[in-house]
This record gives structure tokens, C-alpha cells and sequence, in this order.
């Protein structure tokens, strides 16, 4: 994992993140990704990060209803 900062970002700039999966194995996530501001890279980064499935409880299937629609 690293990250590599461009460019100065300062209150007041739109900053556009761009993220893409690079690799999925098993409960592992790679990602890559860019901060633009302006049309000019700010700041880029690969970001790794695992997750783990658990179930969903009663009132957690009312909420994603709720949110679904």
C-alpha cells in the first residue's frame, strides 16, 4: 500500500476521486485510486482492505427497504 501526494490542495478546490478494483481475492479488496483537482492529479493511492460477510439482522432488512425505495 502507498500513497504519493502532487499537489497542493487548498479550501475551496473540487476534488474528483477516481476508484477502480484492481483484484478481489477471497474476502481481500485492492483498489486504485486518484484524487484530481482541476483536471490535475492531486494525489493517487492503493488502498487494500479485507471485509467480512455477516447476516443481516430483522430490522436490518426494514432499513435497506427504506432505502431502496
Amino acid at each position: 500500500m502507498h500513497a504519493r501526494f502532487k499537489r497542493v490542495v487548498v479550501p475551496g478546490d473540487q476534488v474528483r476521486l477516481h476508484v477502480e478494483i484492481e483484484k478481489v481475492k477471497r474476502q481481500m479488496l485492492c483498489f486504485k485510486t486518484c484524487a484530481m483537482v482541476y483536471g490535475q492529479l492531486a494525489a493517487e493511492a492503493d488502498i487494500m482492505c479485507a471485509f467480512k460477510e455477516t447476516e443481516k439482522k430483522a430490522g436490518a432488512a426494514v432499513a435497506d427497504e427504506k432505502v431502496a425505495g
